[in-house]
């Protein structure tokens, strides 16, 4: 399994070895074997766990993952390094089945324990440390998530090397803390380097290598680089659905990335097209409440909102609302797109005291979220709270960046008069921006 692991995504192995059934059928046969020794099955179970992880079944990957964790402690215990080590894995496996708030607990877990070590190895303790961004990172949070980014990228880099795999994670992590406070053209040199050194380490072909190639493409489209982004993620959907199939959760981060590329360059049909069939590929491989589905999902109905069936739209909204609920942590900033974006469809249908109610939520999540006071993050993008009125007469409590902002491809939220200091509220790539 290991050796088909490693050839299948080195882009060297006949595509007709179906990995997923050699898989399935050593994973039942290691479930009947109780007899084996401790010794034989965790690396067993390990390298089942990891396969399972690059063919983009995490849910399957966890159960794995968790079951050689459990093995691990009762051979070991809890503060081993090795169990620690495997424990840290096993955060980035929650990560991905959308587990963020359980992988945030495990990974502060980890940290306060290889603090108390006086003799901590200080490449396990990066690794861990990198982790607790990440996670603070998904869930939106990125105050925690900043320093501890600028921390150990600097500390990566000296003791693991610029190109060395951990740091590319690092650093395509803070490219991601970048792009998420609305400054992609200063996250693309990150995501650059990040996919280069990936590619140089691990080839082209491999789920790590495409999952940033992607990442990239994202950021230079966002950055207003349209042409070189989409050739960029044409290049990586198409490799990703080659070597990983059109399900994988890989390809499917490529198909959504390239459909966001078509939007900003006013193909909302072809758009719409591609974030269906990511939606789809996200819901059969992942589960339809997993974030990333929920986010495409989301996506997708920004499409039908930019071509104007806004009274559909609405209606899907509200499924997706009640969903985010469910999924998303309390006060998480992402929840605010999908309200933002309800409020707009509301307002077009003139549901005024409903669109006030749905954009008045929208600004309370996005306010705590983005108030970091690290100058060197934030810069402009300074959040204070005013009333405003529209010219419906309906009044919104809102915040706003008063920093100026490029208005390309944005969509108008509401006009503003009365005695406010701009001309309107805006969705500036899925954020309400006073301008």
């Amino acid at each position: 399994i290991g050796d088909m692991n490693t050839r299948a995504f080195s882009g060297t192995t006949d595509r007709d070895i179906t990995m997923r059934d050699v898989l399935d059928i050593a994973a039942a046969r290691l479930d009947v074997r109780e007899d084996m020794l401790p010794e034989v099955r965790l690396p067993l179970l390990e390298t089942i766990a990891n396969t399972y992880g690059n063919l983009g079944q995490y849910d399957t990957a966890l159960d794995y993952r968790r079951r050689a964790i459990d093995l691990r402690v009762e051979t070991d215990n809890a503060d081993h390094l090795e169990t620690i080590n495997a424990s840290n894995s096993f955060v980035t496996s929650l990560m991905r089945s959308g587990e963020l708030d359980d992988a945030l607990e495990l990974a502060i877990d980890l940290q306060a324990r290889l603090e108390t070590k006086a003799d901590r190895p200080e490449k396990l303790y990066l690794t861990v440390l990198s982790n607790v961004s990440a996670a603070y990172l998904e869930l939106g949070r990125y105050t925690e998530a900043a320093p501890i980014l600028e921390r150990t990228i600097a500390s990566k880099r000296s003791v693991f090397g610029d190109s060395h795999q951990s740091t590319l994670t690092t650093i395509a992590n803070y490219a991601g803390l970048l792009a998420s406070l609305g400054r992609p053209g200063e996250a693309v040199p990150y995501y650059r380097e990040a996919y280069e050194g990936r590619l140089d380490g691990l080839g082209p072909a491999n789920p790590r290598t495409l999952a940033t190639q992607s990442t990239l493409g994202w950021a230079l489209t966002a950055a207003n680089q349209i042409d070189e982004g989409r050739a960029v993620l044409q290049s990586a959907l198409t490799t990703a659905t080659e070597v990983l199939g059109e399900n994988h959760p890989v390809t499917t981060r490529a198909t959504s990335s390239l459909a966001a590329n078509l939007s900003e360059s006013g193909d909302h049909a072809g758009a719409e097209q591609l974030m269906q069939r990511a939606y789809q590929a996200y819901s059969d491989s992942l589960g339809p409440e997993h974030p990333n589905t929920v986010t495409v999902r989301s996506d997708l109905i920004r499409q039908i909102v930019l071509q104007g069936r806004f009274d559909e739209a609405a209606g899907l909204l509200d499924e997706v609302i009640a969903v985010e609920d469910r999924v998303y942590p309390e006060g998480y900033w992402l929840r605010s797109q999908s309200l933002a974006l309800r409020g707009e469809c509301l307002l077009r249908l003139e549901e005024f005291a409903a669109a006030e109610e749905a954009i008045r939520s929208a600004f309370c999540l996005l306010e705590p979220a983005f108030d970091i006071d690290d100058s060197r993050i934030t810069r402009d993008l300074t959040l204070e709270p005013f009333v405003a009125q529209s010219v419906r007469k309906a009044a919104f409590f809102v915040s706003f960046t008063p920093a100026p902002v490029d208005l390309k491809g944005t969509t108008l939220l509401m006009d503003i008069g009365g005695e406010s200091k701009g001309s309107g509220i805006f969705l500036v790539e899925g954020l309400p921006t006073f301008a």
